[in-house]
């Protein structure tokens, strides 16, 4: 299935940190680019793929576009730690920016390295 071929590949991806003693200082950030499939004879409705949220992918709802992302980052950011704030992918160039000391052309994004570190971002 896809979930088993992702899982795979990031499993693959963690492990070849560890193999080159990586793992512990690499920001590692997953996320999917949009909300469940409803295409291809795909039911969205029989995993509950988009939880209570109405609507699927290409879908003007919100269960269309909001998606989980998932922050991985040992000794600074807590493992199982949850955060409500919305953001979305033009907020990452803004955000690694941050991390990185880099500056970057205008954007219309916003640094979410407070919400990474648990603490309280205004939105």
């Amino acid at each position: 299935t896809a979930v088993t071929y992702v899982d795979d590949f990031v499993g693959r991806i963690l492990s070849t940190l560890r193999a080159q003693q990586l793992d512990e200082s690499t920001i590692v950030f997953f996320a999917s680019d949009n909300g469940a499939s409803n295409e291809g004879n795909q039911d969205y409705r029989f995993f509950a793929s988009s939880g209570a949220l109405s609507g699927y992918k290409r879908s003007l709802k919100e269960g269309g576009h909001r998606t989980p992302l998932i922050v991985r980052w040992p000794h600074q950011i807590a493992p199982g730690s949850v955060s409500e704030y919305q953001w979305t992918f033009y907020d990452f160039l803004a955000t690694v920016a941050d991390l990185s000391n880099a500056s970057v052309p205008y954007n219309d994004g916003e640094s979410m390295v407070w919400t990474l570190f648990g603490e309280f971002q205004p939105q």
